[in-house]
């Protein structure tokens, strides 16, 4: 378990592998990116603040104003988009701004875990990355060999990108930042 210790592991790898991605992505089936867009940067890092306070001893300071002025910017920015009237086909769009929630949610908790837990940034996306992976064989069960017919230069193009800057090296840098500073680090989701 990369020296975290199972329990641990298992509880990170649930909280920001796979199943989070899906949560996340999911909610892109009901509500529009936009929703996306405003609800998860602006939710994770108040989750975070709660949590923190919640979960982590004193020596965890959430600068307030900060993370205030972090979401009358993000409202500011993206308010429009989710005011719009809702247009055929949008009515049951709630579904996916609650899996917007519940993704930052998960990103929060993952977060202060993390700083409570006092791990290593390497050790804690290595376990991630590792548990995830099994999710591999739901996958083919699901979606059989279908991601094979698919262009050659868009898989690897997006395993590039989803697989290597986004899942690996964002995710430790992430780490890195919640190692350092603590979990105001969220705020760097928005």
């Amino acid at each position: 378990a990369c020296g975290i210790g199972w329990p641990r592991a298992i509880a990170l790898a649930l909280l920001a592998g796979p199943l989070y991605n899906l949560v996340l992505i999911g909610g892109l089936q009901w509500a529009p990116a936009s929703h996306s867009s405003l609800i998860y940067p602006a939710f994770t890092p108040v989750f975070t603040a709660l949590l923190a306070k919640l979960m982590l001893d004193r020596r965890e300071r959430i600068p307030v104003a900060g993370l205030v002025l972090l979401v009358i910017g993000v409202l500011a920015i993206k308010i429009g988009g989710v005011l719009q009237l809702p247009v055929a086909g949008t009515i049951g769009t709630w579904r996916g701004d609650l899996l917007f929630v519940v993704a930052a949610l998960m990103w929060s908790l993952y977060t202060v875990l993390m700083r409570r837990w006092n791990t290593e940034p390497l050790a804690v996306g290595g376990g991630v990355q590792v548990l995830g992976l099994l999710y591999v064989p739901a996958y083919f069960i699901f979606r059989g060999p279908a991601l094979f017919r698919l262009d050659p230069t868009a898989i690897a193009i997006q395993t590039l990108y989803q697989g290597i800057l986004v899942s690996v090296l964002s995710v430790f840098l992430f780490n890195l930042a919640v190692r350092q500073i603590g979990a105001k680090a969220s705020m760097f989701t928005a």
